[in-house]
């Protein structure tokens, strides 16, 4: 009996450790499976909140038309641009670049800043022509406009890359590949502008597109 008591004892106590054990284990696998979803949820609101956050900034497109006109041995190209949103965007500076390159926020200033290295002078931005078009606002739909290009040439055409600023206050840049960027606020971009010598006073000064189409 008293052996039989031994092993009932023993086999208890080893229930127990198994069991502390197995309650261990499923304690770590709930709070990895907590950590997991929390993980999921956190990249899943995330992207709702980029998604909302570019909800109208998608909606802006423009492309250059099959039009142009010379005048004071000056080419000027056209373009189109469409707002599909139920909402107006603001300061929206459109440039002319090169196709050669592919333009980003980062690379703006390298080749046509003020302070671009000399290999880059082929990239000028003339500060003597408006190689850039502006308006002040545009109401939801589709706008035609033009602005001084440089023609073709070495492998190169006139290309579009823009500013603008939605609804909800927030100024974005989208290259002439179409890759859409987040510049955050106006100063942000004047601080670019400036650096390409282009002033808030010269932008004041031209309004070359609006007319809806």
């Amino acid at each position: 009996m008293l052996i039989m008591r031994e092993v009932v004892q023993a086999f208890w106590k080893h229930s127990i450790e198994i069991l502390g054990v197995v309650n261990m284990f499923l304690t770590i696998c709930l709070g990895l499976n907590t950590l997991i979803l929390n993980r999921q949820t956190f990249k899943m609101n995330k992207e709702n909140q980029v998604s909302q956050e570019r909800s109208q900034a998608n909606k802006i497109a423009l492309w250059r038309i099959d039009k142009e006109h010379y005048q004071d041995n000056k080419i000027y190209v056209y373009f189109k641009i469409k707002n599909s949103s139920n909402l107006p965007i603001y300061d929206v500076v459109i440039l002319d670049v090169s196709s050669r390159r592919t333009m980003r926020l980062g690379n703006l200033r390298e080749y046509y800043g003020v302070n671009r290295s000399e290999i880059q002078k082929d990239y000028l931005l003339d500060t003597e022509a408006n190689h850039f078009a502006y308006a002040k606002n545009l109401a939801p739909g589709t706008f035609e406009g033009y602005l001084e290009g440089r023609g073709s040439g070495m492998g190169a055409t006139d290309d579009f890359a823009y500013f603008f600023r939605d609804a909800q206050g927030i100024t974005w840049f989208r290259s002439n590949d179409g890759k859409l960027e987040k510049v955050g606020s106006n100063n942000a971009m004047m601080k670019i502008l400036n650096d390409m010598n282009i002033m808030a006073s010269d932008l004041s000064a031209i309004n070359s597109f609006g007319k809806q189409s």
